[in-house]
């Protein structure tokens, strides 16, 4: 197969006619690339959307617990907000007394502790009231749990 050289063409008189070989190998090569930067981009859709999907479940799961607790507790709920503006956290929720931060992970690692503390301080002076920081996630490893 041959396919018409653009460059070539270009830099000869019109009247002649240069063509560039394109060998079969090559041609299933680029095929595959293709195919390759397509399933690239329909695996991150897919891990984006599931990561989103995830997270949203766990907040749901988390504020039916922390509800529970704030009610047995005789604290009234103030506001609750899912990505909050405060230091992009993920499920703030507002007592009379206190601020829970909670920052939702699917697999939390040790650094993702030093960053909520740090959220945790942020929302602490931005409301002016204590702030509980919990870490919720479905794989929580021991070197985490300490």
């Amino acid at each position: 197969m041959y396919i018409w050289g653009s460059a070539i063409k270009c830099l000869f008189p019109i009247h002649s006619v240069h063509y560039i070989k394109i060998y079969p190998y090559e041609r299933r090569w680029r095929q595959n690339e293709k195919r390759w930067a397509e399933a690239n981009r329909r695996l991150s859709r897919i891990e984006e959307a599931l990561g989103v999907t995830a997270e949203g479940l766990c907040s749901r799961y988390v504020w039916e617990d922390l509800r529970e607790e704030i009610y047995t507790k005789g604290e009234a709920v103030v506001k609750r907000a899912r990505s909050a503006k405060v230091d992009n956290v993920d499920l703030l929720v507002e007592t009379n007394r206190h601020v829970d931060a909670v920052e939702v992970k699917i697999r939390p690692r040790v650094k993702d502790v030093g960053a909520l503390l740090a959220k945790a301080d942020v929302v602490r002076h931005v409301f002016g009231k204590g702030a509980v920081p919990v870490l919720a996630g479905a794989w929580v490893g021991d070197d985490v749990g300490e």
